[in-house]
């Protein structure tokens, strides 16, 4: 378990996709999968959505609950990002396919592949050459299948799909769901591979069900949508939905567990209130707080986690749209916390006489609730933490800003 300022486990702030279940998103994967169950064989669905909103986090839970309850299903990922030359996509997914296939029967390059971080083509075409060679003869050197994907691109793409016909029989598995990722941001040549492979799949005769499932970020979508429109049978639409929790994503990642139900509920309301702030963003926001946390404990403040928090995320929602200000900019530009937002609110919470209180996030109905204005303060020294706290600082406690009255926090958390 790696520590690392007020985060527990930094791993589930990674941009990768984890097997773990923490957004509890089982209706979501409940609805998708009978999703699934409807669509006719050799269909190509695609998946659309905001870049970065989760769309690959729920193909993968999806998958594993799909597994799980034994269906009769193999699942490959073809992950577009691999072959940088996107104009070889075909031989990507070919060979990924037949790596995929002969695993079991390729346990002894298995660890060849990880040695090479599994990603390179000349590592592929070493391990596909053994599967491919069960299919036709004409590829059973790696030397042939060197020249083989080396044709002119034309006669690749059909020969490549006559030896991808030979792979898709040998799979045991009566469906087969393809999962490729990124092809939308492969511009042309990812259009045009989806292209040929609605041609491929509307020509291809087995007794297999075959899915593909593409990924599509919903700007790719808007800006291409005629093109897509060709490539894609189907469309499904995904957007965040209030049911979605995270609860256990916030309890895996604070080190404090007393503090989890108040930042639950402050990103639980920025999820669901903000259209434009997904999963990626949140992660984002997590670690740059965590960052300047740890900065400023290194400069020798006392900080307090939640206004770090809040402070960062403030900076990723926009305020006035039409102006692109963000709820930061706004805030030092008036000098405060201005009232009556959710970020002010989670300031709020610092307060001594509010901390360990009874006092939520939210009120009793799901409202923020009033607030007032917290002005900035400037501290003399970052060891004057009796006279200038970290904390929230209430009008009441008898303190004064600029010879008034009000609630004050220091100006350090800006920089």
């Amino acid at each position: 378990m790696q520590t690392f300022g007020f985060i527990k486990n930094w791993k589930y702030l990674d941009e990768k996709v984890a097997d773990e279940d923490l957004l509890e998103m089982s209706e979501e994967v409940e609805a998708f999968s009978v999703r699934l169950n409807s669509l006719k064989p050799n269909t190509i669905l695609g998946f659309v959505g905001k870049f970065g909103i989760g769309k690959s986090t729920l193909l993968k839970k999806v998958q594993k609950q799909r597994l799980q309850a034994g269906n009769n299903e193999k699942w490959i990922l073809f992950e577009a990002w691999q072959f940088p030359d996107r104009k070889d996509l075909w031989d990507g997914l070919v060979l990924e396919t037949a790596r995929q296939v002969g695993e079991a029967q390729l346990k002894r390059t298995k660890t060849e592949l990880d040695g090479t971080g599994g990603g390179t083509k000349k590592a592929l075409i070493s391990i596909a050459s053994t599967v491919l060679s069960a299919v036709n003869p004409l590829f059973g050197a790696i030397s042939g299948l060197e020249n083989f994907v080396n044709n002119s691109p034309s006669r690749r793409v059909f020969e490549i799909q006559e030896v991808f016909k030979g792979i898709l029989e040998k799979i045991e598995e009566q469906t087969v769901i393809f999962v490729t990722e990124d092809v939308d941001r492969s511009g042309p040549a990812g259009i045009f591979f989806l292209e040929t492979f609605k041609q491929f799949l509307s020509t291809l005769e087995t007794k297999k069900k075959i899915i593909v499932i593409s990924p599509v970020a919903e700007s790719s979508f808007n800006e291409h949508v005629d093109a897509f429109l060709k490539c894609l049978d189907f469309v499904e639409f995904y957007s965040k939905h209030k049911k979605v929790s995270l609860r256990k994503f916030v309890n895996e990642i604070l080190i404090d567990q007393n503090e989890n139900k108040v930042v639950t509920d402050f990103l639980q309301y920025l999820f669901v209130e903000h259209p434009d702030l997904t999963m990626r963003k949140i992660k984002l926001i997590l670690r740059q707080a965590n960052q300047s946390f740890y900065d400023l404990k290194n400069s020798g403040y006392k900080p307090d986690y939640l206004v770090c928090i809040s402070v960062s995320a403030s900076k990723y929602i926009l305020f006035d749209k039409e102006r692109e200000i963000s709820y930061f900019d706004s805030f030092v530009s008036r000098g405060c916390f201005v009232q009556n937002n959710e970020f002010n609110r989670l300031i709020c919470m610092t307060s001594s006489n509010i901390r360990g209180s009874n006092i939520g996030f939210l009120d009793s109905d799901g409202n923020l609730g009033k607030t007032t204005d917290i002005y900035f303060s400037k501290r003399d020294t970052p060891e004057n933490d009796k006279s200038f706290p970290s904390v929230l600082t209430l009008a009441s406690y008898g303190f004064e800003f600029d010879g008034t009255a009000r609630n004050y926090i220091p100006d350090f958390y800006l920089a």
